[in-house]
Parts: structure tokens; C-alpha cells; sequence
């Protein structure tokens, strides 16, 4: 390594009054002394490191000296010496900031400290940057000339000599006392009389919080027992207590301060001591205080892990509940479609059989093919508005001119004038065709209960079929089979129906149709029994949109933004009895089957918009041209 350069900056005489004073202290031999004005010409012809630079700055802000050096590569690892004069120093700031300065030195000053201070710093500078830097056998080390210094450097076990070597050539041979585990030294809250000297074995500190018993790290006790009580009052706040057996020596007050009179080099040793005893402790403490921070930050991530852990449980045994309420359901409409299967097919061949039987009695009948007639005509017939009844009412009425009979005859389903004039003949016929579209209507009624109860059933096992991904679903199917299931909570409400020309897609039957029945009965529950529902179904691109609205008194803001958190509801205290479990698992089912979900809502009008895609080939699905069509 070449030979390093200590630069002197400043004025032209002062700098060479610096540059006198170092060599001829040696410093030359030892590295190059540059001084203005030849700076840069030295640093111009070689590379060599520059170790130290002595700034007499007196008459400029100390930051805008400094920092144009700190830019410059050559001065990376450069120490600085600041000349200050007796007005001390001026724009220092960031210098101090960012430890820029290794020193500052006051002016005057005794001839021949500077050299000392510099020849220091480059002994400092080549341990840290010189050849033999990495070596710690060889790189050079700074020793102290003061005690307590000394004493900082030297290890634990050396200051306990050193401190028994000073006290007994004060005080004489001390006696050593040899003690077991177990044998306290000093006690909680009980004055201190003197201090122990710690010569062999350990101590640990303990101090009593109530009934809970707090052990100190064995690292803070130190060797000298009772010297930080004293400066405390002299009352010792912690028991200290042999843990293995141990040699100790004790000095009483007295003894203590006789030795510190008779020698000096007593009140280094047991400063140096006293001083790596705290910064032990408050190490110790820094330590615990960070690893508490940790901690604390680490319980909060817990507890945060916890929490989410615990909503997916909630939501898990949500998902356990809601299987567990399709499967009981699958197993009713099971049962139902077994219990009422038979009986509403015998019903309806019953039913069937019995038109056909009354048909066969009347064949010897003289009016059988009229009261026949009358029953098909009634079992068939569909409802009748009440203007076209009217209608019809007055045309019999002017053909027989009678309003009573007319209005019989027309609610029996009479619109043959021929018909009606024999009625008017004979009151027994009358009486028969009354009867006989009776007999028809209540056919028609056993038919459409049968028809309505097998719809129902249907219904319900599509709804409640396994929960297992199927092809071939229709949407379409799956509203009306939740209409029919919900139809008791939708009295008062207008159904208006625009069902699209949808492909079938790929879903489960059961979790469909909950989605359906959550928002449905969501829109029935604001209308209150009165107001219109808009069903609308379309195909868009590779998606089927399902839009379901109501023309209610709308969602508000805060609630709108939560609709869909789980388990979240606004009817509070209210008990329904129905298969509705909140838009948060709707939304669920929607996600699940790669949909997505959405509401928009205003006053007067609110809108749920389902998304699912479609699977399947292109070619199998219909273009965009013709859903437009």
C-alpha cells in the first residue's frame, strides 16, 4: 500500500504553521503532508489514499467546506480535524448529521497536541482502512493512556484483578469468603453497607412484584455486588443470590472509601466497572425492549391470523349448515315426491276415469249427450273475464228474456241460443245443465290442483337436487322453479317475465336456485306486498345476464356497500322461516360458478345483475346477431 497523505486546508499561513508543527512531531515519516497551495498537485500525481485532512475553517460555514470533500471519492474514508477558534463553530449541521467530523479542535492550543491528536487518528484510520485492516493479529489498535479508559477495554476478569490488586495494597490481604449456592448478598429494599467483590462463581439478580418472582439476565449483575446501590440511597432494589458456589470478598463503606483515598486508580476500576454494568443493563433493557416490540407486533399478526382464521370458520360452518339444510331439504322433497307421486296419479286417472264413467251412464239418458257435453265443455273451458261473461250474458238474455235464468246459464258456460230456449221450457233441464257444468268445473279443479301439486313437486326437487355440477341447466327453468317455491312470499307483488333465448350452461341446480331465492325474497320484503318485480334474461357474448328489478323504496348508501358481507342483514330481531340465507352466500354461489354479481339501487328502483358464463363450443352457441333476432 502506498503511503497515505494528511492534508492541510486552509489559509496559506496557517496551514503551514499546522504542517510545521506535524513534522516536527515525526508525522512525516509516517505519511505525506500536503498543505495548501500544493494540494492538488499531490493528489493530481498518484492515487494514494488520503487518511486524514486538517480544516482550518475559521472563516467559512464548516458544511460548505465539507461537503464538496465528501463528493470526491478521494476523500471517501478520510478522517477530519476541525480547527475551531474562540467563536466556536458555525453551519455544522449536517457535518454533525451525517459524522463527517472525527474531531473538533479549539485554538489556541498547546504546542504539540495537535500532532498526538493526529497521530491518534491515523492509527485509527490504518485499523480500519490500512494493509493489515482484516488481520486482527496485526492491524494496528489504539491504546488509551487514562485508567478509565483503559479499564473499558480490558475484560471483566482483568478489572476484578486489577481491583483486588489496588484495594489489598491499600487496605491489606482481604479475606475471601467461600459461599454455596443459595446465600443472598443483598436484599430487596434493605440498606447496602458495603459492596462484594465477585471473584469466583455466580450471582442473579431477583426482585419480588407481589408474589411473582422476576429473574434478571446473569449478564447485569456484574462483579462488584451493591456499588450501583449505593448511589441510589444506598438500599439495594434487587436480592442478589449465589446460583453456583462462589468466592466472594466484601468491603464495607468504610473499607471502600479508605481505599479510594489511599488509591487513586480505585475510583477508574470501579467507574469503568460501574459504567459497563449499566450499558450491560441498558443493553439488556434495549434488547428486551425490542423483542417486546416483536412480540407485540407478532400477537397483533396472530391475532390478525386468528381473526381471519375464525371468519373462515364461520364461513366454513356457514357452508356445513347451508349443505346440511339442501341435503335435509333433498331428503324432504324426496319423501314428499314419494308420499304425493302415487296419490296425485291415482287423482288424476281418477279423475279421468270419472269423466269417462259419467259418459257411459248417461248414454241411456235421454239428456245424456247434453249433460255430457256440458261436463266436457266445463272441465275444459278456461277462465272467463268478467266483461266477455257479461258480453254473453246479454246475448242469452235477449233470446230468453230472463235475466236470472240468463245469468245461470251463462256462468254454467251456456253460449247455444238453442240450448237456452229449451232451458226456458223446462225448469228440470235447467236445474241439469246447472249441475252438470258444476260437476265440470269441480273435474277442472281436481285437474288444475293435480297439475299444480306435480309442478310443485318438480319444483322442489330441482331445487333441492344434490349439490353436484350438471350440464344442461336452463335459467330460465331455474327462475320458475323458484317462483313456484317462493310464489307465498311474492302475494300482492306483479311477476313481469322477459326470458331470452338462452343456451344451457354447466351448474349446480340447487345453488342456483338459492341465489334466485335470496334475491327474490329480498326484493318481495321491500315491496311489502305490493309493487312490481321485472325478471329479464339475455345472452351477452359468452355470458347469460340475469337481471332481476323492483320498483321498491331503494337500498341506502351505507347498506348498499355491505349487502354482500357475510351474515350481514338489516332484520335485526325478526325470525324468517324461509330458504333465503343472505346475499353473502348468494354472492358466494355466483363466484363459484366463475359468475359475477352486482346491485345497483336508487330510490323507486333497485337491480340485481347476475353474470354466469357459458361452456361449450362456439359453433354450439348462438351469435350475438341472433339474440338480437
Amino acid at each position: 500500500m502506498t503511503t497515505p497523505y494528511v492534508l492541510i486546508l486552509g489559509s496559506q499561513g496557517r496551514a503551514a504553521k499546522i504542517a510545521n508543527e506535524l513534522t516536527a512531531n515525526g508525522l512525516d515519516e509516517l505519511v505525506r503532508i500536503v498543505s495548501e497551495p500544493t494540494v492538488q498537485e499531490a493528489l493530481a500525481a498518484d492515487h494514494s489514499p488520503v487518511a486524514l485532512v486538517i480544516l482550518d475553517c475559521r472563516d467559512a460555514p464548516l458544511d460548505e467546506v465539507i461537503a464538496p470533500l465528501r463528493e470526491d471519492p478521494r476523500y471517501e474514508n478520510a478522517r477530519i480535524l476541525s480547527m475551531v477558534g474562540n467563536d466556536g463553530v458555525v453551519g455544522a449541521e449536517t457535518s454533525l448529521d451525517r459524522g463527517w467530523v472525527a474531531a473538533f479542535i479549539g485554538l489556541p492550543m498547546t504546542h504539540g497536541l495537535l500532532a498526538r491528536h493526529c497521530r491518534d487518528q491515523l492509527t485509527r484510520w490504518m485499523a480500519r482502512h490500512g494493509p493489515d485492516a482484516d488481520d486482527p493479529e496485526l492491524r494496528p489498535r489504539v491504546h488509551p493512556e487514562s485508567d478509565l479508559l483503559r479499564d473499558f477495554e480490558s475484560s471483566e476478569a482483568t478489572r476484578i484483578h486489577e481491583l483486588m490488586t489496588v484495594i489489598e495494597r491499600a487496605l491489606g490481604p482481604r479475606p475471601r469468603l467461600r459461599l454455596p449456592a443459595g446465600v443472598r448478598l443483598t436484599r430487596q429494599d434493605v440498606p447496602i453497607d458495603g459492596v462484594y467483590i465477585v471473584l469466583e462463581g455466580e450471582v442473579a439478580l431477583t426482585r419480588q412484584l407481589g408474589e411473582e418472582t422476576m429473574l434478571f439476565h446473569q449478564d447485569t449483575t456484574g462483579r462488584v455486588v451493591g456499588l450501583l446501590a449505593l448511589s441510589t440511597g444506598a438500599r439495594s432494589r434487587f436480592n442478589s443470590t449465589t446460583t453456583t458456589p462462589a468466592v466472594v470478598v466484601h468491603l464495607s463503606t468504610y473499607q471502600l472509601d479508605l481505599a479510594l483515598q489511599l488509591e487513586p486508580q480505585v475510583s477508574a476500576i470501579l467507574a469503568s466497572s460501574a459504567i459497563t454494568q449499566l450499558s450491560t443493563r441498558l443493553a439488556r433493557s434495549e434488547h428486551l425492549h425490542t423483542e417486546r416490540r416483536f412480540l407485540v407486533r407478532r400477537l397483533e399478526q396472530e391475532r390478525a391470523e386468528l381473526t381471519t382464521a375464525l371468519e373462515q370458520l364461520r364461513e366454513a360452518r356457514l357452508e356445513l349448515i347451508t349443505q346440511a339444510r339442501f341435503a335435509t331439504l333433498g331428503e324432504l322433497s324426496a319423501g314428499i315426491a314419494h308420499e304425493l307421486n302415487n296419490p296425485v296419479a291415482a287423482l288424476v286417472r281418477s279423475s279421468e276415469h270419472l269423466l269417462e264413467d259419467v259418459a257411459d251412464l248417461l248414454v241411456t239418458n235421454p239428456k245424456g249427450e247434453l249433460i255430457a257435453n256440458t261436463i266436457d265443455h266445463s272441465a275444459r273451458r278456461g277462465a272467463t273475464s268478467t266483461r266477455d261473461e257479461r258480453a254473453a250474458r246479454r246475448e242469452l238474455s235477449k233470446v230468453i228474456k230472463d235475466d236470472d235464468l240468463a245469468r245461470r246459464l251463462t256462468a254454467a258456460g251456456v253460449r247455444n241460443p238453442a240450448i237456452a230456449k229449451a232451458a226456458t221450457q223446462s225448469k228440470d233441464l235447467a236445474n241439469t245443465i246447472e249441475l252438470s257444468a258444476k260437476l265440470g268445473t269441480s273435474l277442472r279443479a281436481i285437474n288444475l290442483a293435480s297439475a299444480q301439486i306435480t309442478r310443485l313437486v318438480s319444483s322442489l326437487r330441482s331445487y333441492a337436487r344434490p349439490d353436484e355440477t350438471v350440464d344442461g341447466v336452463s335459467v330460465n327453468t331455474s327462475l320458475e322453479d323458484t317462483i313456484h317455491l317462493v310464489s307465498h312470499r311474492l302475494r300482492g307483488v306483479e311477476l313481469v317475465r322477459h326470458y331470452g333465448e338462452l343456451p344451457d350452461i354447466r351448474a349446480r341446480s340447487a345453488q342456483l336456485g338459492q341465489v334466485w331465492t335470496n334475491i327474490l325474497v329480498n326484493a318481495a320484503d321491500a315491496l311489502n306486498g305490493s309493487g312490481t318485480i321485472e325478471l329479464r334474461t339475455r345472452r351477452v357474448g359468452r355470458e347469460v345476464v340475469v337481471t332481476i328489478t323492483d320498483d321498491g323504496p331503494g337500498i341506502p348508501e351505507d347498506v348498499l356497500e355491505r349487502v354482500f358481507e357475510p351474515r350481514f342483514t338489516t332484520k335485526h330481531g325478526q325470525v324468517r322461516f324461509g330458504l333465503g340465507m343472505g346475499l353473502g352466500i348468494a354472492a358466494r354461489f355466483v363466484h363459484d360458478h366463475g359468475g359475477t354479481i352486482g346491485i345497483e339501487s336508487e330510490p323507486g328502483r333497485t337491480c340485481v345483475k347476475v353474470r354466469l358464463p357459458v361452456v361449450g363450443p362456439p359453433d354450439a352457441l348462438p351469435t350475438d346477431a341472433e339474440e338480437a333476432s
